[in-house]
C-alpha cells in the first residue's frame, strides 16, 4: 500500500506535468469537494475541513513510512508544507462560507 501510494503520486506528477506542491493543492481541493458530495455537507461545515486534514496527515504518515523504508532523510519541514498546500483551498472555502462570502 505504501509503495502504491508513492508510485501513484509520482505517476500523477509525470503524466500531468504538475509540480509536487501543485499536486497537493489540487488533491486538497478535490478531496474537499468529494467529501462534501459524499456526506452532503455544507461548504462551511468544519467536518469537511477536518476530513481533509486527516487525509493530509495520513498521506504524510505514508510518505514517512516510505522514506524510512528506503533509508532516506525525512523532511518534517517539507511534510508541513505538504499539509499546508493540501489545506489551502479547503481553508479558504471554509472560512469564506463561514463569513458568508460564498453560498453554502
Amino acid at each position: 500500500m505504501i509503495e502504491a501510494f508513492h508510485d501513484s503520486k509520482v505517476w500523477l506528477m509525470a503524466i500531468s506535468g504538475t509540480s509536487r506542491d501543485a499536486l497537493y493543492v489540487h488533491a486538497g481541493l478535490l478531496t474537499f469537494l468529494i467529501v462534501q458530495i459524499i456526506i452532503r455537507g455544507r461548504m462551511g461545515d468544519k467536518s469537511l475541513w477536518i476530513t481533509v486534514f486527516i487525509v493530509a496527515v495520513s498521506g504524510e504518515i505514508l510518505d514517512f513510512l516510505y522514506i524510512s523504508a528506503h533509508s532516506a532523510q525525512f523532511s518534517y519541514r517539507q511534510s508541513l508544507m505538504d499539509i499546508i498546500n493540501t489545506l489551502i483551498w479547503p481553508t479558504i472555502l471554509t472560512v469564506a462560507a463561514r463569513i458568508n462570502l460564498v453560498r453554502r
